[in-house]
């Protein structure tokens, strides 16, 4: 299967279309699929969240959604700390590649986008970390992009980990 690259995918913001009948996900994906049709375009509007579609030749491919949020000082490992209080993150709150379309480096191209806005942010905004509360069977998609692996659990079940990445390391 042909790799993707970034410069082929354009990100629009949401507007409230719904997921089309080619769009493929795995049933342990259905959180994601909810929030997408329920509700991201009201958080959205509502300026919780900002939420994009991601398409490659006019076909969706994917979507992420991004807020503010924190990661305490004591999840980070020693040599990421820099104070001892919580320090602002950019949260990836879902993303979701559509199942055909999976092992094309969509989604490292998706945390690519999100970087490059990140570091744009910086110039904005206080802004240190993206952090991500992983399931368990992305943990490595994460790893592999640079996300470093805390011993935090979080999420309803406690089965998600919280991962960072330090944006100042890539400005």
């Amino acid at each position: 299967m042909r790799k993707v690259n970034i410069k082929e995918l354009h990100f629009k913001e949401y507007s409230g279309e719904d997921f089309p009948e080619y769009f493929e996900y795995d049933d342990k994906e259905d959180e994601f699929v909810e929030f997408y049709k329920d509700d991201a375009k009201r958080l959205q509007d509502e300026s919780v969240v900002q939420v994009y579609n991601v398409y490659l030749d006019e076909k969706l491919v994917g979507y992420f959604a991004y807020t503010l949020s924190e990661i305490k000082y004591t999840a980070l490992k020693v040599e990421d700390k820099f104070a001892l209080y919580s320090h602002p993150a950019l949260k990836l709150g879902r993303l979701l590649v559509c199942k055909s379309e999976r092992g094309r480096n969509i989604g490292r191209n998706i945390l690519a986008y999100l970087l490059a806005k990140a570091v744009t942010l910086t110039s904005q905004l206080p802004l240190r970390f993206i952090i991500v509360d992983a399931l368990p069977d992305a943990v490595n998609f994460y790893k592999k992009n640079g996300f470093v692996e805390t011993s935090v659990k979080r999420g309803n079940k406690r089965n998600h980990t919280l991962m960072y990445i330090d944006i100042k390391k890539h400005t």
